[in-house]
């Protein structure tokens, strides 16, 4: 049974200046609209011209009075299928005691992006509709299984042992249209006993139609309460029930595991072991019933941010229309010194068995001072190989030794048309530069994303993304501006 996702209403966006609605649909419209359950307009207000040039604002905090920092949204997910667009990311994140947020908040648009609904997940914490007893959740991913027409929406909840904070749960919340949510279930059944600690999860479903294993989802994750072992578990209901957990071959140990399906099933992971220094892929050609021992693809050399902001380079990978599986990051080995970041990419043609040495994204000179981090990526469906259409996402700032008062972050896209060789120059996808003390505080620093993803709508790239504003008030009346926004991407 599917309820309604957030009980007080939802919110939709609109937006008659963003031209990607315009390029998808010819449409145009300008509220913001609070929709009841019953989809009565409950108030109506007109949206200020977005900060963002080419991005809409889709979803903000919609958590009052948890405790956390309000009106912070951050580290999305999203996903497409038809013309629905599903983005989940941590409503109302915390500052002290291992972070986390206060709630899982999703916002969708069935339209290819003309008008967006958002709202909380029911039953994920004790701050969400229908509560539970979780006190706090992190880490949503999304994806969309083809062959029960179904979206499914991961996370990890969070519980205080009286201790210390820990991971007691992945839930996996569904939808038949990416508005209407089910209450969540425990994938890992046990995981609140403190015995399993999952942490990391991401899914991915096999939506390819001539796969040997077409219809069946795949959700990675790592085991905190067994060193960080890899663990992989899949569904053939739309994750309604999930098989039990597996490891590599050898129960190898890590952490970060993103996992793409190629066409002819193969699932390929990208990770990280020894303390995020390495990135290394593993697979299964099975349907997820083995895996096989993780190999290196290369090491990780990254220079630490600037005024303290909390990024990790984390691999992000994607597959072309060949099988061909491209993978970035960030990291400095091309600069004198690791003086600063750049964006760079790796590629398998053979399903993740060797892989190509890192590159870099050339977007600016090699000894410029522009720091680059926390990319995206996605590859324009029907192109492959050395026509591969490759669309990064990531933030920068113009000196990577700035301080925090003069830290300028933009989120940016660029394009390559030739799987890889050549980029573009970078295209800002908002007006006006973040300030580190405009984002939500961690025990880690400053946070916007340790990850987000670009999808496509009729084609064309988009890409959920964190933008924020300078706060209001002062004091404990302080109210932050850290939103949800959709991006098209140049």
């Amino acid at each position: 049974m599917f309820y309604s996702s957030w009980l007080g209403g939802h919110t939709q966006y609109f937006e008659k200046e963003f031209d990607f609605v315009r390029a998808l649909l010819s449409k145009s419209a300008s509220m913001v609209a609070s929709v009841a359950t019953a989809g009565a307009i409950l108030a109506a207000t007109v949206v200020p011209a977005s900060a963002a040039v080419g991005s809409l604002k889709i979803s903000q905090d919609h958590t009052v009075g948890a405790g956390a920092q309000h009106n912070t949204e951050v580290e999305p997910v999203t996903a497409s299928w038809g013309n629905t667009i599903v983005s989940t990311f941590q409503d109302g994140r915390y500052a002290t005691q291992t972070s986390g947020a206060a709630a899982a908040g999703f916002s969708t648009s069935t339209n290819g992006g003309a008008t967006w609904t958002s709202g909380l997940l029911p039953g994920i914490t004790v701050n969400s509709p229908n509560p539970s007893a979780y006190q706090r959740t992190v880490n949503m991913t999304v994806a969309y299984d083809a062959a029960h027409a179904t979206w499914i929406i991961t996370n990890h909840a969070m519980q205080f042992n009286g201790t210390f904070w820990f991971y007691a749960a992945l839930l996996v919340s569904r939808s038949t249209d990416g508005i209407n949510w089910s209450m969540p279930t425990d994938a890992v059944p046990g995981a609140g006993t403190q015995q399993i600690r999952p942490d990391k999860g991401w899914i991915v479903c096999d939506n390819t139609a001539t796969s040997p294993h077409y219809g069946r989802c795949y959700i990675t994750y790592i085991s905190n309460a067994v060193n960080k072992t890899f663990q992989m578990i899949f569904s053939d209901d739309a994750g309604a029930t999930w098989s039990q957990p597996i490891g590599t071959v050898n129960n190898a140990v890590g952490y970060d595991p993103v996992p793409v399906v190629r066409a002819d099933g193969t699932v390929v992971v990208l990770a990280t072991q020894f303390n995020i220094g390495v990135v290394v892929s593993f697979r299964s050609t099975d349907g997820g019933l083995s895996w096989s021992a993780p190999i290196t693809v290369s090491a990780i050399q990254t220079h630490a941010l600037a005024a303290g902001l909390r990024t990790r380079s984390k691999p992000a990978p994607a597959v072309d229309a060949a099988g061909n599986v491209i993978v970035t990051w960030y990291d400095c080995r091309f600069r004198v010194g690791c003086t600063n970041n750049d964006i760079i990419i790796v590629k398998s043609i053979d399903a993740g068995l060797t892989w190509t040495a890192p590159t870099r994204v050339a977007v600016d000179a090699v000894n410029s001072t522009v720091e680059h981090f926390v990319a995206g990526i996605g590859i324009t469906p029907g192109t492959q190989g050395a026509t591969a259409q490759i669309h990064l996402m990531f933030y920068q700032m113009a000196d990577a030794a700035c301080t925090g008062a003069t830290c300028a972050i933009y989120a940016v896209s660029t394009t390559s048309n030739d799987g890889g060789i050549t980029w573009s120059a970078t295209t800002n996808l908002h007006a006006k530069a973040m300030k580190t003390y405009m984002l939500a505080q961690t025990t880690l620093g400053r946070m916007l994303s340790d990850y987000h993803t670009v999808t496509y709508v009729n084609g064309q790239p988009l890409g959920g993304i964190v933008i924020a504003t300078a706060p209001t008030g002062s004091g404990s009346a302080i109210v932050m501006h850290e939103d949800m926004y959709a991006a098209r991407l140049a």
